[in-house]
Protein backbone atom coordinates (compact mmCIF):
# COMPACT_ATOMS: atom_id res chain seq x y z
CA UNK A 1 0.00 0.00 0.00
CA UNK A 2 1.07 3.53 -0.79
CA UNK A 3 1.02 6.24 1.85
CA UNK A 4 -1.77 8.75 1.48
CA UNK A 5 0.15 11.37 3.43
CA UNK A 6 1.98 14.06 1.50
CA UNK A 7 5.77 13.82 1.63
CA UNK A 8 5.84 17.20 3.37
CA UNK A 9 3.59 16.18 6.27
CA UNK A 10 5.35 16.31 9.66
CA UNK A 11 4.86 12.56 10.11
CA UNK A 12 6.47 11.72 6.77
CA UNK A 13 9.30 14.19 7.35
CA UNK A 14 10.19 12.43 10.60
CA UNK A 15 9.70 8.94 9.16
CA UNK A 16 12.03 9.70 6.25
CA UNK A 17 14.44 11.86 8.27
CA UNK A 18 13.45 15.01 6.44
CA UNK A 19 13.38 13.32 3.06
CA UNK A 20 16.68 11.43 3.30
CA UNK A 21 14.74 8.17 3.07
CA UNK A 22 13.66 9.11 -0.45
CA UNK A 23 17.22 8.93 -1.80
CA UNK A 24 17.32 6.74 -4.90
CA UNK A 25 20.55 5.04 -3.86
CA UNK A 26 21.34 3.86 -0.33
CA UNK A 27 18.56 5.71 1.54
CA UNK A 28 19.68 4.22 4.84
CA UNK A 29 23.21 5.46 4.33
CA UNK A 30 21.97 8.90 3.31
CA UNK A 31 19.76 9.00 6.41
CA UNK A 32 22.68 8.02 8.63
CA UNK A 33 24.86 10.69 7.05
CA UNK A 34 22.11 13.27 7.57
CA UNK A 35 21.88 12.31 11.25
CA UNK A 36 25.62 12.70 11.93
CA UNK A 37 25.62 16.49 12.44
CA UNK A 38 22.87 16.11 15.03
CA UNK A 39 24.80 13.35 16.80
CA UNK A 40 27.97 15.47 16.81
CA UNK A 41 26.04 18.45 18.20
CA UNK A 42 24.44 16.36 20.93
CA UNK A 43 27.75 14.69 21.81
CA UNK A 44 29.51 18.06 22.02
CA UNK A 45 27.31 19.04 24.99
CA UNK A 46 29.73 17.05 27.21
CA UNK A 47 26.77 15.38 28.89
CA UNK A 48 27.79 11.70 28.81
CA UNK A 49 24.23 10.37 28.64
CA UNK A 50 22.87 12.93 26.12
CA UNK A 51 23.51 10.90 22.96
CA UNK A 52 22.12 7.59 24.32
CA UNK A 53 19.00 9.36 25.61
CA UNK A 54 18.51 11.27 22.34
CA UNK A 55 18.96 8.03 20.42
CA UNK A 56 16.38 6.26 22.58
CA UNK A 57 13.90 9.12 22.13
CA UNK A 58 14.45 9.11 18.35
CA UNK A 59 13.97 5.33 18.28
CA UNK A 60 10.75 5.46 20.31
CA UNK A 61 9.27 8.31 18.27
CA UNK A 62 10.20 6.54 15.03
CA UNK A 63 8.70 3.28 16.26
CA UNK A 64 5.48 4.96 17.35
CA UNK A 65 5.13 6.82 14.04
CA UNK A 66 5.93 3.65 12.06
CA UNK A 67 3.20 1.70 13.83
CA UNK A 68 0.76 4.56 13.29
CA UNK A 69 1.67 4.83 9.64
CA UNK A 70 1.45 1.06 9.13
CA UNK A 71 -2.06 0.98 10.61
CA UNK A 72 -3.10 3.86 8.37
CA UNK A 73 -1.72 2.27 5.18
CA UNK A 74 -2.81 -1.26 5.93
Amino acid sequence: PISTLPKTSPEMLVLTWFGAGYAKRAPGTVGSAAALPFAWAIQSTDVPWALPVASLIAFLVGWWLSVRHDKRCG
